[in-house]
């Protein structure tokens, strides 16, 4: 069977019934409804999935994708911001940010936190480093 296997929502949901705190069923569902081309339900249980456990990193990591992915600039950059007041050192989160920046027009914005993200993980950008290709001065 190819991926994503709409059977597996039954499971989520037999999972999420039994133990309803559990994010990694929402983070799951979210994931598998994505694949779907159903963004605003992977959006609610990316969401859900955030609320129920905050500490898992990747659900919000998830939701800002989602976002950028669908064009949804503003909210993908206000998931960030959010994000960003619980892991304020992350590497991987200012690269996020920096595409967000870029892709609203701002390289001013992308350049600082291309730079910020190169600075705490120097290894994000081994291969494809973004601050080659926008102007040192974001002009």
């Amino acid at each position: 069977m190819p991926w994503p296997d709409v059977s597996t929502l039954a499971e989520y949901e037999i999972a999420i019934g039994l133990n309803p705190e559990w994010s990694s069923s929402y983070g799951a569902r979210a994931a598998l409804w994505e694949g779907l081309r159903k963004t605003d339900r992977a959006e609610a249980d990316y969401k859900e999935a955030i609320r129920r456990d905050s500490s898992i990193e990747y659900y919000p990591f998830a939701l800002i994708r989602l976002y950028f992915k669908a064009r949804r600039m503003q909210e993908a950059l206000h998931a960030a911001d959010a994000a960003m007041m619980a892991e304020p050192r992350s590497g991987p989160l200012f690269d996020l940010r920096g595409q967000i920046f870029e892709a609203l027009g701002q390289p001013e914005e992308a350049i600082s936190n291309f730079r910020a993200a190169k600075a705490l993980e120097p290894a994000l950008y081994l291969r494809n480093d973004p601050l080659k290709r926008l102007p040192a001065d974001g002009r």
